[in-house]
Formats: C-alpha cells, structure tokens, sequence
C-alpha cells in the first residue's frame, strides 16, 4: 500500500469527550438527589483548603473542605491492602471520593464509609480491589471509577445511584457482568449489560464479557460513549447493530482491537468522534444511506492518529461515508456499482531517482515506484534556460535525441489521476550525469 496522508493531533485530541453525560434524576429519592446536586456543585469550592488537599491526623490522606463542611478525599498516602475509609477526617464527614486510589496497585480490598454519595471519576482507577460495596448513599459515579481494575470480579450498583459516568469498569478484564439493584429508577442491567432503565441506550459493557452470540435488545436506540471501551476479549471480534440504533456516541468502541466485523443497522443516523478508533483489524466498513454525520477520527484511525493501511469505507456516492472517505485519505468503494475510489493514495509520495546512466546521446532512468501512479521526468542541458518534461507510464524510461558530451540535470515525480484531477508528488532531488 502507497503512503498515506498522516494527519497528526495529539492523544489529548483524540481523548476528548465531546459530550455531558446526562442521566435522569432520581423519583424515588428526591430529597438525596437534591442534597447530592449541592454537594455536587460545591465540590471545587474549598473553604480551608487549597485544592491538592491537606494531610489528615493520621497521615493517611489528604482531603480538602468543601463548601458545606464536609470532606472530599483527594489522595490516599499508604499502599496498604485493604482500606477502610473513615467516616470523617478531622471532624469533617466524609461525602465525595476524588482520584484518591488511582494507581494503587497495592490496594487489594475497599470499604466505603455510608457517608459517601459520590464516587469521583477514576476514584480507584487501576487498584487491585477484586469486590467492592457501594453504599446507599451514593448518588454519582464518574468516569473510570473502577476502570483497569484487573482483578475485579463484582460490582453491584445500588438503589439511589442517578448518574453513572463513562465506562466505570473499562479494561476490567475479570468482570463478566454488572449488577443493578431492581429498584435503581436510572439504571439496569440485561444480561450483565448496564443500560439506562428504559434499555434504550447500553452504557458499559464489562470487559470480561463472553461476547460470543451477544445481541443488542431489541429496545437499544443508542451505544453510549465509552460504551465498549477496551473490550478485548478474545470473543469480540464482530457485532450486529440492529436497525434499531441510530446513535453511536464518541469513543463508543475505543480500542477494540478484536473487533474485525461491525454490521450496521439501516438506521444509525450518527457515528461520534473517535467511535471506532484504534480498531486495527476492522478492515472493511459499510456505512448506511441513513448515516448523515460522522465525527471526527471516528473510523479506520490509529490512537497515535494516522490511518491504518487497508481500510476501505464501503457506502453510497455522496454521504456522509463517501465525504469521510475523501476528508481522511481512505479507500471508497461504492455500495451500488462496486467501483473502489483511492482516495488513500492521495497525497502522493516524493519522487526519488535510484538508478541513472548515460549512454549515447540517451540516459536510462528508475525511480521509486508509487503504485497507481505514472511519472514525469525533467531534464534540464547545463546552461538552457527551462526544464524539458517526459511523461513515462512505467517506473523506468530511455531519454533518448540528448547532446553527446553534454551535463544534464534529472528530476522525477510520480502522479495520479483520481475522479479525473491529477495529484502530484514533489519532484526528487536533482542529480546530475554526463551523456556519452
């Protein structure tokens, strides 16, 4: 395969969320819902405290104020097995758990304290917890709470949670199902599948799963972000999307690099930024009529943010999949007339001269050959004034009726005509040969 365009942006980019994760409040437990909005809210409003915290009585944390008087655990000091939080830190309750454990190897077991109402994003990313309780109290869980948690094998969501983040338990390779208590009025689980509670949108797949014969239930509308984030396992390696969906959010598939089959449903109207991203062996991808946006990086794009080699987007002339095809540099083929488009060998690469010689008033050139290109040669007589040009179908040709005795100057480029515009590499660098 020719070179390909390399659009470079940074992880950060890549890694953007580009969306507010919205989840429905609480009927059950309006007062706890309230009180949680506030203490929420009051979070990077410190009285006492500057934001990295100060150290407890113990030594064992740091912990800043918040508005209401209560106490938020940003970091954890030890490296202890098993914890128990406090309940209170200098008198302060304790009521939100920032990313306190986060890389905590060592820490092998967690109690929560019944003070707790919310669970910070990346709170215990990455610990060594096999089993952890959530209290009732809880009303929030961010981002990654329990994310790259390898050894995690349970994990029960209680009654009042009302806002879960992206994937809480991404590359939690141990964890084959997530448990949601029946009386939760936001969340559900199917199958040990965590969905909202109507089970119109999938939120998080487990990342211990046996994906072989999953099925989506017939109600899901929508694969939330995050949503199979890291799923690796050996089973995942092709997925039907029901017609059913018409919304795959941003980062929904985020490194599945199992993943070598996705059949699209009739209806899916949006694929979000980076939703596919980094999947390396999804090689061939065919995208709806009904497809009318495609986000940014979304299809067919390594996490470093160049194009994987061999990818074709398969869709109709003039969608959504055909203007992503020609904006990021991949191959085209048109779902009605078969006909395959490269926009990938767009742009072209530099030429480059290998072998020149001189023979009699002739001088036999090679260049590097472009697959799909034909080339041009440029031959200049020492002290003419312009460049005489050669077209050549090949990557080799004689040039022949020179000046015996003569120096010449040689240069070559490769082209190639796409959809009838021809696009053209830079010119080598110039050598120089004598004509016998």
């Amino acid at each position: 395969m020719s070179l390909k365009k390399r659009v470079k942006v940074s992880a950060l980019t890549l890694l953007i969320v580009f969306a507010e994760l919205t989840a429905p409040a609480s009927k059950t437990f309006p007062a706890l819902a309230q009180a949680a909005e506030r203490q929420t809210e009051q979070q990077a409003k410190c009285l006492k405290t500057a934001a990295a915290g100060v150290v407890d009585s113990t030594g064992n944390y740091k912990y800043a104020i918040l508005q209401d008087g209560t106490a938020k655990i940003v970091k954890y000091l030890k490296e202890e097995g098993a914890v128990k939080i406090p309940a209170a830190l200098d008198g302060h309750p304790v009521t939100a758990i920032g990313k306190a454990f986060a890389g905590k190897s060592l820490v092998t077991g967690i109690e929560i304290p019944d003070t707790v109402t919310v669970i910070g994003s990346e709170s215990f990313y990455g610990t060594g917890i096999k089993e952890v309780t959530i209290p009732e109290a809880v009303v929030r869980i961010g981002d990654f709470a329990f994310g790259h948690c390898l050894n995690l094998e349970r994990l029960f969501i209680p009654q009042n949670v009302r806002e879960i983040g992206g994937n809480i338990v991404q590359i939690s390779d141990n964890l084959k199902e997530i448990e949601v208590d029946s009386r939760n009025a936001a969340y559900k689980s199917v199958d040990g599948v965590l969905y909202n509670k109507d089970v119109t949108e999938l939120l998080a797949m487990p990342g211990g799963k046996d994906m072989a014969g999953f099925r989506f239930p017939e109600s899901v509308e929508r694969i939330g972000r995050y949503a199979f984030y890291l799923c690796e396992h050996a089973s995942f390696t092709e997925l039907v999307i029901p017609d059913r969906v018409t919304t795959i959010e941003s980062v929904a598939f985020f490194l599945c690099r199992n993943l070598k089959r996705v059949v699209m449903g009739e209806n899916v109207t949006e694929i979000g930024e980076c939703a596919f991203i980094h999947c390396g062996n999804l090689k061939n991808i065919t995208i709806p009529k009904s497809v009318a946006k495609i986000g940014r990086y979304a299809l067919a794009y390594s996490e470093d943010g160049t194009p994987y080699e061999d990818v074709c987007i398969t869709g109709y002339k003039d969608t959504a999949a055909h203007r992503y095809a020609k904006k990021y540099c991949l191959a085209f083929q048109n779902a009605e007339t078969g006909k395959v488009t490269r926009y990938d060998w767009i742009p072209v690469p530099k030429g480059k001269i290998k072998k020149l010689t001189a023979g009699a008033k002739k001088i036999k050139l090679a260049c590097q050959s472009v697959e799909g290109a034909s080339y041009r040669v440029a031959v200049k007589k020492a002290g003419a004034a312009g460049w005489k040009k050669y077209d050549m179908p090949k990557a080799s040709a004689v040039i022949k009726g020179l000046a015996s005795g003569k120096q010449y100057k040689v240069r070559v480029r490769a082209l190639r005509k796409i959809e009838g515009k021809y696009y053209y590499g830079k010119w080598s660098n110039v050598k120089k040969i004598k004509v016998r």
